[in-house]
């Protein structure tokens, strides 16, 4: 698709392999239903998809239901696409990254990697080839977003400022009118274009056709950045006049804000060809939720943050632990509370994606497996605290490892790793 995802999509709210901390402890198991904004009427809840087991992002999703992204993959961060249920690394332009942003129906995919002499530059990768599309002579080079017809949006950027560009049919040239300082951050089929610049120190929004840049406005506030434009309506967040930051749909030259959870902030990533637009809400004292906005009304999709969303409601970005994630409307139950993910520093739970701790409700009878997703460099063990108790593992590591316990006895069983007690742990109720 055609929209920018850049390294600012986590906001600076998760980072590396360590998940946000949710002040709140998850107390209790939450409720998984319902999670309402979706094309599906049907729709009782959104399940879950984790597209790596390596911390990272799903930056944008077709409608082919095809996701690209990143992850930090044991060589380093890759750039990846993940077509019906395959995962491929794109590998880099020679050198030691590579992140993808956006791909369109077609399966072409761009985004930005090193090359072997360790510069940065935009690429598009078809066909199973990475093409190196040039820097225009500047330090580096991103590309952002590619339309239907291969047509690539992206920027250059150096001491002078960011200048954005147009690559097509293998020709890279600037844009009239964005000159340095004006940051691109989507375009539609029609090559409109929108993003943010910066005035007096502050992001403002904008759209640019043809030569010609509009400033959005704001909703009250003194900032504002736009994220994505499709059929005309613009996305993004703009700040109230009391500092708040709030969603925004712009149409026809107004600016509506489009609410939170509960309080608090909210940002637009993308907005699909239905009108439905997604994007982050987060309370002061929370963790965000990814957020679909949809006839007026916000619905919590999980904790995380929402960077895409196709025709078919698939959104896809990063969970309460930064995996890439595509979470899917569903009707199906939950998956049972008897399987638990031992992270890098973190339980998850595979069923509600409760973390630290990670709380599981399971019916008398049921056998708990917890399963690693590390190397043997870092090791973790599943420790029995108080009382009732389980049989512990041994402090172990490698991916693949598992530990299972039969629960025969109702009851609220405590857990922690021995090596890390004040930051991994978790409950399993059994009923």
């Amino acid at each position: 698709m055609i929209r920018n995802r850049t390294l600012a999509a986590l906001l600076g709210l998760c980072s590396g392999l360590v998940a946000c901390e949710d002040t709140s402890r998850h107390p209790t198991e939450p409720d998984l239903g319902p999670a309402a904004a979706d094309p599906q009427a049907a729709v009782t809840r959104y399940g879950a998809k984790r597209l790596s087991i390596r911390s990272g992002l799903a930056t944008d999703v077709n409608n082919q239901g095809q996701v690209v992204g990143y992850h930090n993959a044991a060589q380093g961060t890759r750039a990846f696409l993940w077509s019906n249920g395959t995962f491929r690394n794109l590998g880099t332009l020679g050198g030691g990254f590579s992140r993808a942003f956006a791909i369109n129906e077609a399966g072409q995919v761009v985004g930005q990697s090193s090359t072997a002499a360790g510069a940065s530059h935009a690429f598009l990768w078809q066909n199973g080839t990475m093409q190196d599309l040039g820097n225009l002579g500047a330090a580096s080079s991103n590309a952002i977003g590619i339309d239907a017809n291969g047509r690539v949006l992206g920027y250059t950027e150096d001491a002078t400022g960011t200048r954005a560009f147009i690559w097509e049919n293998g020709q890279i040239k600037r844009l009239t009118g964005l000159g340095p300082g004006y940051v691109p951050k989507g375009f539609d089929n029609q090559g409109r274009i929108v993003g943010e610049y910066e005035d007096q120190g502050l992001p403002r929004a904008f759209r640019w056709v043809a030569g010609t840049v509009t400033d959005l406005g704001t909703l009250g506030g003194l900032m504002a950045s736009s994220s994505a434009i499709v059929g005309g309506k613009i996305v993004g967040w703009s700040t109230k006049a009391n500092g708040a930051q709030r969603a925004f749909l712009w149409e026809n030259g107004t600016m509506t804000g489009l609410g939170t959870l509960a309080g608090g902030f909210s940002s637009a990533s993308a907005i699909n060809a239905l009108g439905h637009v997604v994007g982050w809400s987060q309370q002061p004292d929370s963790q965000p939720r990814a957020v679909v906005w949809k006839d007026g009304t916000v619905s919590a999709v999980a904790v995380g943050i929402a960077e895409d969303i196709n025709k078919a409601g698939w959104v896809v970005g990063s969970g309460s632990i930064p995996f890439p994630v595509l979470w899917q409307p569903t009707t199906d139950p939950p998956p049972p509370g008897n399987s638990i993910t031992v992270g890098t520093s973190y339980f998850l739970s595979d069923r509600n994606w409760t973390t630290d701790p990670a709380v599981d409700t399971v019916a008398v009878g049921t056998t708990v497996t917890w399963t690693w997703v590390t190397g043997p460099a870092v090791s973790h063990s599943v420790q029995s605290v108080g009382s009732p108790s389980f049989t512990s593992s041994e402090l172990t590591g490698g991916v693949g490892v598992t530990h299972s316990f039969k629960f025969t006895q109702p009851g609220t069983y405590l857990y922690n790793c021995r090596a890390h007690p004040g930051n991994m742990f978790g409950r399993v109720v059994v009923k």
